[in-house]
């Protein structure tokens, strides 16, 4: 024994491993091999550049079940969608017209913002009643949540509508 103690140093955090991204490639209509999630949030990238169909992309659960609508349109499409899930397996069906891919990432050790949150979103062209002719407007939307409530607008304003000129 040398008589010299052995230092431990701190624990440092244990912060989650980086899960693998998981790449689901296909052509038309079909159902995906199955994979596999961990608990939590995953986001689901769906992409059919060549649709001009219908693109419909369903999370199915272990037992065939519709667990999500992860995207229903018509056209060329590029988005993403996040889901909260239980670990476990999960298929996708697709509907498509051309050849697609979707990407399943599960981001991890990200904190989550605090709540509430609150966006205001200006628009910057309107459509007129006939819409047929857009014109320009600023009108803002302002839009809560809180928790678990729906989004909903709090408040919306417009601007003055300019007065006509009134001989005197």
């Amino acid at each position: 024994m040398s008589g010299v103690a052995a230092r431990r140093s701190p624990a440092a955090a244990q912060t989650p491993t980086a899960l693998p991204a998981i790449r689901l490639t296909g052509r038309g209509k079909q159902a995906t091999r199955p994979f596999t999630v961990t608990d939590g949030l995953a986001v689901f990238r769906s992409k059919c550049s060549g649709c001009s169909a219908n693109f419909i992309v369903e999370l199915l659960d272990s037992s065939g079940q519709t667990e999500d609508l992860l995207t229903n349109t018509v056209g060329a499409y590029d988005g993403s969608k996040a889901v909260g899930l239980g670990a476990g397996r999960y298929r996708l069906d697709i509907t498509a017209d051309s050849a697609w891919s979707v990407t399943v990432t599960q981001p991890r050790n990200r904190p989550a913002a605090a709540l509430p949150q609150s966006y205001e979103v200006q628009a910057v062209t309107a459509v007129s009643r006939d819409r047929r002719r857009p014109r320009p407007a600023a009108t803002a939307v302002t839009v809560a949540r809180n928790g678990s409530e729906a989004v909903r607008p709090a408040r919306v304003t417009r601007p003055p509508r300019p007065s006509a000129a009134v001989p005197s």
